[in-house]
Formats: structure tokens, C-alpha cells, sequence
């Protein structure tokens, strides 16, 4: 190659690196100031970092971190230079479940988030790992503080801090919110904003100690107790009858300002306490309301007897598929001496409301076989696997099946918070932020 040659490929890769050096420069974060707007910043102790709030509200929240460039210099840049990266953004739905194990989210409210991220003394974004050691608390102005959802709460990721609630203070206007570090000797950082969570017509509500009781269809329903823990308030139940009883983790708590959830303050002066009883016998299906299926010709053998047969109950929908012997029995055949014992049914449920439990029994026998419980969110429409046995008559004859479906009930119980609970659930805050495990109390 000549040495003209040779000049002009280097006056060419001079070229290239030159504009190369222009586009990284005019894509530098520090050349173009972030603009984006937030709330409130305060100072990081010992560091020129500090902290953004960038929003803070009820209901969905969908958030990407806005590109600071102009849109010249993002049309001249490359592609892979130009996305922003997706743990940036931030999209999470506008309800909570209020219960513990509440998966198919039987009773929803809207969540309250909170979203921070770190900039350096140039205002530019940063990762910033000792927020994640941070425990992020809403404050009212009685120094109580509103402990985020254990179950469903923050994800932090990217420099990005969201948190979520369902329970926030609702009395004052300015809101006080703190971010306390593992190590007790790092001091708080704390920012007082105006409280968007603020109502003013908040009605008054009394309400009377434990225990209280109450009366459904012969079942005596006794709200003994209250404590709390690490995922939250808890109500301890009794219920005394043959026909339902209680789940401790199927309760939630409310307060007249309108938070509904398990961390209430105890400085309110009344909690209504809601708590779901299920049905736990065919004594709490209503006469007559048991419906007869036509006789089933019983399985022989290893193959079932399809059915194909749809029942409407009350809303509900079963579609029955079949009915079957156990496996076991079913593989050594009918000439076995081994007692077969019962059938097993299988059959799909489709609720518009939730949740049921499905009763399963023989014609003529009070007592009952099966009870399924089935849970499925009020807002949904979903189908449900039911497996259940049921006796089996005795030589061969068809077997006569009736059906029972009975919906979960839900009693509320209007209660004065214990006097002691306002001093042992703020000791439960300060232990919450040293990550210390917590045992249930009382």
C-alpha cells in the first residue's frame, strides 16, 4: 500500500475515533443535567449523595427514568446506547391483598407506594447500596410508624427503591417518613412532606373490649383476643358448633380513616375486625338446598365412568368428569378381598365469587364424605380441580350422590385496640429495624 494510502486510512480512523469520542461525550450523564422532577431530597449522613423521592401516592404506579439527552443527540446515537435499561422501570398494579395468605386476593384495597433513588452531588442517578439496608417507615405525628406489606411489598433493584402499603397515616397533613438503617449507631434519614394520604371527614368510631361474641345459624363466633408479629395484627377466634369454624390468617383489620389491612395504630380509637368463618359441615348447607344427582353406575375395574354431566348451584357451576375406584383398588381388580372402601369423584367448579366449599354425600347418609374448600378472588371468574370421595355402596349397587355448595361468611367485630398494644407495637418497630426476628404478642 502506497503511503498516500496509509495517510488517508489514518486521517479516516481519526475521523472515526473522533466521532466516536463525540457521541460518548455527548452521551455522558454528567454533560447532560438531570431535570427530572421529584418531591423532596435530603442529604445521605457522610456522603455528597443524597436522597430523591420521585413519587409518592394510592393506586398503579408506572415509572421510567426519563433519558436527561436532547432528542438530537439520542437519534445520532447507536441503539444499544440509546435504551434504557428495564431495571429503570418500575410497573406494579394498583390493589393489595389485605390478608396474610390471601394469593387469590379475596379482599383487595388500593396500595399506597413510595419510590427513591440516589443522585450524587451532580444530581445524577446512582446505586446507592446502603438504602438497601434501610428500613422505610411512614410516620405519623404521634411518632407511630406505618410498617410496609411483609407479604407484598418493595422491590428494589437498579438504584430504584419502591416500597408499598396498605395501611398509611391519614390524620395530618404533613406526612413524616423515616429511613432507618440496620446498624443503630447510623442516624435516620428523614424528610417531612405535605401528606397526600389526608382526609378530613373521618367518621368517629367507639369501640368495646374483648372478648365479644356472636351468634350464626347455632355457632357461637368468639373474637378472644388480638396480637401481633411479623406479618402484622392477628385476631384469635373461637368458633363453638358443628356447622363452621374460624382461620386465624383469613382476618384483617380497618380503622374509621379508611386503612384496611394487619398494621393499624393502636393510638385509633376503635379497629373493626373482620373475620372470615368457613363451612365445615353439611349441617351449614340450608334444607333443600342439596342437590341429587341420577344414579352412577359404579367403575369396574381400572376404567372410570365418565359422566359429563354439568350442575348449577346457587351461581356455581360443576361440571362432573368422572368417577373412578382408588388406584390401588382399582389395579387388583373387583375379585380382591380388600375392602375398596369409597369412589373418587373428579369435577371442575367455575365461581363468579369466592370462596365456597363443595359438599359431597350419599343419598340417605348423614354423614358427610367430602368437603372441598375452594378460595377465588371476588373480581375473578375462575375455574377449580375438585377430587372428592364418597362411600362406596356395597355390592356394586349404583351409588346416589347429592351436592351441597355454601359460601364463606364474614362477621365484624368493632373493638378498642388494648392500651398496652401502643407502647409493645412501637418497641416491635424499633427491633423491625435492626432485623431482628419478632415472636407473636399479646
Amino acid at each position: 500500500m502506497s503511503r498516500k494510502n496509509w495517510k488517508r486510512c489514518g486521517l479516516l480512523a481519526a475521523m472515526a475515533l473522533a466521532a466516536t469520542y463525540f457521541v460518548v461525550v455527548l452521551n455522558s450523564v454528567s454533560f447532560w443535567p438531570n431535570r427530572e422532577p421529584f418531591l423532596a431530597e435530603v442529604p445521605i449522613q457522610e456522603s455528597a449523595r443524597r436522597v430523591r423521592l420521585l413519587r409518592l401516592g394510592e393506586g398503579p404506579l408506572r415509572y421510567a427514568a426519563k433519558d436527561p439527552r436532547p432528542e438530537f443527540v439520542r437519534r445520532i446515537s447507536p441503539t444499544f446506547v440509546r435504551r434504557i435499561p428495564r431495571d429503570r422501570e418500575v410497573d406494579v398494579g394498583g390493589m393489595m391483598p389485605v390478608g396474610i395468605f390471601d394469593r387469590f386476593r379475596m379482599d383487595e384495597v388500593p396500595a399506597a407506594h413510595l419510590l427513591l433513588r440516589a443522585v450524587d452531588s451532580n444530581g445524577d442517578y446512582v446505586v446507592d447500596s446502603t438504602l438497601g439496608r434501610k428500613q422505610i417507615e411512614l410516620i405519623d405525628s404521634k411518632g407511630f410508624s406505618f410498617l410496609s406489606n411483609k407479604v407484598d411489598s418493595g422491590r428494589r433493584r437498579g438504584g430504584l427503591e419502591l416500597e408499598r402499603w396498605t395501611c398509611v397515616p391519614r390524620r395530618d397533613e404533613e406526612l413524616r417518613i423515616g429511613l432507618f438503617d440496620r446498624n443503630p449507631g447510623v442516624a435516620p434519614i428523614e424528610m417531612t412532606i405535605r401528606n397526600p394520604f389526608f382526609k378530613t371527614d373521618t367518621p368517629v368510631w367507639m369501640g368495646s373490649p374483648l372478648p365479644q361474641s356472636q351468634y350464626m345459624e347455632g355457632t357461637k363466633v368468639t373474637l378472644e383476643g388480638l396480637s401481633f408479629g411479623v406479618l402484622g395484627l392477628q385476631a384469635r377466634v373461637r368458633a363453638e358448633g358443628l356447622a363452621w369454624k374460624s382461620s386465624d390468617v383469613s382476618n384483617w383489620f380497618e380503622d374509621a380513616t379508611g386503612n384496611r389491612g394487619l398494621w393499624l395504630s393502636p393510638d385509633e380509637p376503635a379497629w373493626k375486625v373482620h373475620v372470615r368463618i368457613r363451612p365445615f359441615t353439611s349441617a351449614s348447607v340450608q334444607e333443600g338446598a342439596m342437590v341429587q344427582l341420577p344414579p352412577i353406575e359404579q367403575p369396574k375395574g381400572e376404567e372410570p365412568v365418565r359422566l359429563n354431566q354439568t350442575i348449577s348451584i346457587g351461581g356455581t357451576e360443576i361440571q362432573l368428569v368422572e368417577v373412578s375406584l382408588p388406584k390401588s383398588v382399582a389395579q387388583e381388580g373387583q375379585q380382591s378381598s380388600r375392602p375398596s372402601g369409597h369412589l373418587v369423584f373428579k369435577a371442575h367448579a367455575r365461581f363468579k365469587h369466592g370462596p365456597y366449599s363443595v359438599f359431597f354425600r350419599r343419598v340417605g347418609d348423614r354423614r358427610l364424605d367430602s368437603a372441598i374448600h375452594i378460595q377465588t378472588g371476588d373480581r375473578q371468574n375462575r375455574e377449580s380441580h375438585i377430587v372428592a370421595s364418597v362411600t362406596r355402596p356395597e355390592n356394586n349397587a349404583p351409588v346416589m350422590v347429592e351436592l351441597g355448595v355454601v359460601a364463606d361468611r364474614e362477621l365484624t367485630f368493632l373493638v378498642t385496640p388494648p392500651e398496652e398494644f401502643k407502647t409493645a407495637m412501637r418497641e416491635h418497630v424499633v427491633q423491625s429495624r435492626l432485623g431482628k426476628p419478632q415472636k407473636q404478642r399479646e
